[in-house]
């Protein structure tokens, strides 16, 4: 059995505040039987790199991480782990780009994202852009 102690913690550096988010969720052993998914996709880590550059860089690091957790559990079962990560990031990476474009205040938004999931005895790391 796995078990996952997590935490998270972040700094802002030069700039005035942090528009990155963090969201992990970690199947429990005592969830109703909806959530059976869960335990059996695994646990997975999100980090969504606001852009500060650009407007709405808060907002698509938020939407990325709890999109590609949200979505992630969302996916058929006969998915593998990997093709899942990938059909999640690449549909989320088209609505923000679509979104930023739509929008004028949120002209450019972007947000690099890394996601791990720890399935079984394996893991699976999705990432886009250019986070540290």
């Amino acid at each position: 059995m796995l078990t996952v102690a997590t935490g998270h913690a972040s700094r802002t550096g030069k700039r005035d505040h942090n528009e990155d988010f963090v969201g992990i969720v970690a199947p429990d052993a005592h969830l109703a039987a909806t959530q059976m998914d869960r335990e059996s996709k695994g646990v997975i880590a999100a980090i969504g790199d606001g852009v500060s550059l650009a407007g709405g860089g808060r907002e698509a690091a938020e939407y990325t991480a709890r999109g590609v957790i949200a979505d992630y559990y969302a996916t058929p079962d006969t998915w593998e782990t990997a093709h899942a990560l990938d059909r999640v990031i690449t549909a989320l990476n088209r609505w923000v780009m679509a979104h930023g474009q739509s929008h004028a205040a949120l002209q450019g938004m972007a947000a690099p994202l890394t996601a791990l999931v720890l399935r079984g005895q394996r893991f699976v790391i999705g990432h886009v852009g250019n986070t540290r």
